[in-house]
């Protein structure tokens, strides 16, 4: 769960998500709310099997069965505060991407560090665990 959105992982690989889609955490092409589950369609229109899902505070990730990581919603360019004094989170761990997503992105560079078999994430940062059990991080380290 996040902060105020939803993540669910069927035992076939399916997610499901509801909830606040304000930054496109939902992963419905869309940042509006979604108040039942609804099958993120783009897994299914993939073919990919997800195994592992986590919610940050306002962004989503899976792990796929290839080992493969997405994500998806806020991105860290926020307004406000953080906007005014120039901080960019890169809470989706996307090289040169701070704006929010509305579909699954493919976090590209984790391959550098073999199959990713756990995420978790927090409040704009993230850890994915390899197969070697090396842990990776990202995101706002303050």
């Amino acid at each position: 769960m996040g902060f105020s959105h939803t993540a669910v992982l069927t035992d076939s690989g399916e997610v499901f998500t509801f909830g606040n889609g304000e930054f496109g955490q939902l992963g419905h092409e869309t940042s509006g709310n979604i108040p039942a589950p609804k099958r993120v369609e783009f897994f299914a229109n993939k073919g990919l099997k997800v195994t592992n899902i986590n919610c940050g505070f306002n962004h989503t990730f899976a792990v796929t069965s290839d080992g493969r990581v997405w994500s998806w919603g806020f991105g860290g360019n926020e307004s406000g505060l953080a906007s005014f004094f120039g901080k960019k989170f890169g809470a989706l761990g996307i090289a040169g991407l701070s704006f929010n997503r509305s579909i699954p992105t493919q976090i590209e560079h984790l391959s550098n560090f073999g199959k990713i078999r756990h995420i978790s994430s927090g409040n704009n940062f993230a850890f994915a665990i390899n197969e070697g059990n090396e842990v990776i991080s990202w995101g706002d380290g303050q």
